[in-house]
C-alpha cells in the first residue's frame, strides 16, 4: 500500500470514527470488506457500493481464513509502520522535472551540502508535510561537519510479496515528488523523496538518536548536492566521493521505507549480532537448524519462525546491498548508522549477525528455505516437516528477473572476512589503517559482482580505493559524456 492508498483509508476511517462525523463506527465486517476490495482490486470501492454491500463482501472475505490474517495484518500496519515504501505515483514519467539552479562551485575542494528545515510533529500526517530545505557551500579544506548518504536512487527491494508492487526502472527514476530547495520547487526521485521524510523526522527527534549518534544538519547527498547536468563538475565531485565519505562525521545508510515486519527483523537482527558476546563453549549452540525452537531457547533469544526467515532474507536483499559504490561509501567511512523507515541501528549490527549467521551455516539454509518460495517450488521442510506444512504450502514471494542471484553469500563472505579494500580493524564498515591498499585488478575481482547503473561505475566505485591511486598517485578522470 503507496502513502496515497494509505492516506486515503486513515481519512476515510477517520471520518467514520471522528467525534464530530454525522457517519457511524463501521463493523468489522465493513472495514474486512473496505480493506478486502481496495486489497484485491487496488481502487476504492465504487460510490455506490453501500453498507449492505460491504458487509456481504466482509463476509464473503471472512470465510477465507488467510486472506483475513492478510487483511488484519494490512489494517494493523497502518499503526505499526512508522515510515512505509513509498512507490512512484501513477504517470510519473511525464511529468516536468524542476532543476536547481546552481552555480559553479569555487574551488576544486568545494562540496555543496543540504540543510533540512524541522518541522513540529503533531501527528502521524506531518511527517508527509512538504520537504524544505537549503543548500550551502563548503570547503573540505576546513573541515566542515556533515553527514554523508548511501542509497539506492532506484527501487529499495528487489524481494516482493507480489507482483504487483513492482514498479519499473524509469518510474523509479522519475521526477515523481517536488521539494522546496531555497524556495525554489525542485524535482526528485521517489526513494530520495522518502529518505528527505525519514532524515527530517529523526534528526528533529532527540529521542531517535542511536546512543551518541548525531545528526550534523547537514547532508552531501549525490543526487541533489552534484549538479548532475554539468558533466566536468559531475566527474570532479566523483574523483572527490573517497574523501568526502572520509571526511564525514557518520555514514547513515538507507534502505528504504519500512514495513510491518521490519521492526521484528531489526530485533532479531540485534538479538543475533548480540551473540558475539557468547562464549565458544555456548557458541556452537547456534546451528544450521534455524527451526529448531529449542536451539533458540538455550542461547536465550526469542526464536525465529519461518515468516521471520523469509523477512530476515527480503532485508538482506534490499537493493542497497548489491550497490557497487557501496564499497566505497561505507569502506571509507567513521561510523556508520542504518536507517530503514523510522528504525536505526549501528551498521556493526549487520556485520556481526551477518557473521553469526554465515559461520553457524545459517545463510545457507535460510537460502534453502526461502528460495524455492521465489520459483514456485517445494522446500525440504515442506517435503519432511508436516508442521511447517501450513505456514509454507500458500507462501510465495516474487523476484523479478535480474542479472544476478537473490542472495550472494559470496559478497557477504569477502566483506566479512577479508575486509574492503582500505584498512582493517576488527569492526567492518569503520575507518581501517595500517593495510597496504589493493589493486584495483584485485577490487575488481572481488566486487566486480555489484550492480551499478551506469558500467563505467563499475571502475569508477573502487578506483577511490586501489593502490594505483594512493601509492602511485594515479587520477582515473571520470568521463560520463
Amino acid at each position: 500500500m503507496d502513502v496515497s492508498e494509505e492516506l486515503q483509508v486513515l481519512k476515510r476511517l477517520g471520518r467514520c470514527l471522528g467525534t464530530t462525523s454525522p457517519f457511524d463506527v463501521p463493523s468489522m465486517l465493513e472495514i474486512f470488506g473496505l480493506f478486502s476490495y481496495e486489497r484485491m482490486f487496488h481502487r476504492e470501492p465504487p460510490t455506490h457500493f453501500d453498507s449492505v454491500t460491504i458487509k456481504l463482501f466482509g463476509k464473503i472475505i471472512l470465510r477465507l481464513p488467510r486472506y483475513v490474517e492478510h487483511i488484519l495484518k494490512e489494517a494493523q500496519s497502518l499503526t505499526r509502520v512508522g515510515l512505509p515504501i513509498i512507490r512512484p505515483p501513477e504517470n510519473c514519467q511525464t511529468k516536468t522535472a524542476q532543476a536547481f539552479p546552481y552555480k559553479r562551485l569555487p574551488t576544486a575542494t568545494s562540496i555543496r551540502l543540504l540543510s533540512i528545515k524541522p518541522i513540529e510533529f503533531h501527528s502521524r500526517l506531518d511527517l508527509f508535510q512538504p520537504v524544505e530545505c537549503s543548500i550551502v557551500v563548503v570547503d573540505l579544506k576546513d573541515s566542515p561537519a556533515f553527514d554523508a548518504m548511501s542509497y539506492t536512487w532506484g527501487d529499495p527491494l528487489t524481494v516482493f510479496d507480489t507482483e504487483s508492487q513492482v514498479s519499473c526502472r524509469k518510474d523509479w527514476a522519475a521526477p515523481a515528488f517536488e521539494i522546496l530547495c531555497d524556495g525554489k520547487p525542485v524535482s526528485v526521485s521517489t526513494n530520495l523523496y522518502t529518505m528527505l521524510l525519514a532524515l527530517r523526522r529523526i534528526s528533529s527527534n532527540p529521542e531517535t538518536a542511536v546512543n551518541d549518534i548525531r545528526f550534523t544538519q547537514r547532508f552531501w547527498i549525490d543526487a541533489l548536492c552534484i549538479n548532475q547536468s554539468d558533466i566536468d563538475e559531475k566527474s570532479q565531485q566523483i574523483m572527490m566521493m573517497s574523501r568526502i565519505y572520509n571526511c564525514a562525521t557518520c555514514v547513515f545508510i538507507w534502505l528504504g521505507g519500512e514495513d510491518y515486519e521490519t521492526g521484528r527483523v531489526v530485533q532479531h537482527l540485534a538479538n543475533l549480532a548480540n551473540l558475539a558476546n557468547l562464549d565458544e563453549e555456548r557458541m556452537p549452540l547456534l546451528n544450521e537448524f534455524i527451526l529448531d525452537v529449542n536451539m533458540y531457547k538455550e542461547l536465550g533469544i526469542p526464536p525465529i519462525s519461518v515468516d521471520d526467515w523469509v523477512e530476515i532474507y527480503k532485508f538482506c536483499n534490499r537493493a542497497w546491498f548489491s550497490r557497487a559504490w557501496i564499497v566505497q561509501e561505507v569502506g571509507l567511512a567513521k561510523q556508520t548508522v542504518v536507517i530503514c523507515g523510522l528504525y536505526l541501528f549501528r551498521g556493526t549490527a549487520i556485520r556481526f549477525s551477518l557473521e553469526i549467521l554465515k559461520s553457524a551455516g545459517c545463510i545457507d539454509e535460510m537460502r534453502n528455505l526461502v528460495e524455492p518460495l521465489i520459483y514456485g517450488g517445494r522446500n525440504k521442510y515442506q517435503r519432511s516437516e508436516p508442521r511447517f506444512r501450513a505456514d509454507l504450502t500458500n507462501r510465495r514471494i516474487f523476484q523479478p528477473s535480474v542479472p544476478n542471484t537473490p542472495f550472494d553469500p559470496n559478497l557477504f563472505s569477502l566483506m566479512l572476512e577479508d575486509g574492503f579494500a582500505v584498512g582493517g580493524t576488527e569492526h567492518w564498515m569503520e575507518v581501517k589503517t595500517g593495510i597496504r591498499p589493493k589493486p584495483l585488478w584485485r577490487i575488481l575481482n572481488r566486487f566486480g559482482g555489484l550492480q551499478a547503473t551506469d558500467p563505467r561505475d563499475k571502475v569508477y566505485a573502487f578506483m577511490g580505493l586501489s593502490r594505483e591511486l594512493f601509492e602511485e598517485g594515479r587520477q582515473l578522470v571520470p568521463k560520463y559524456s
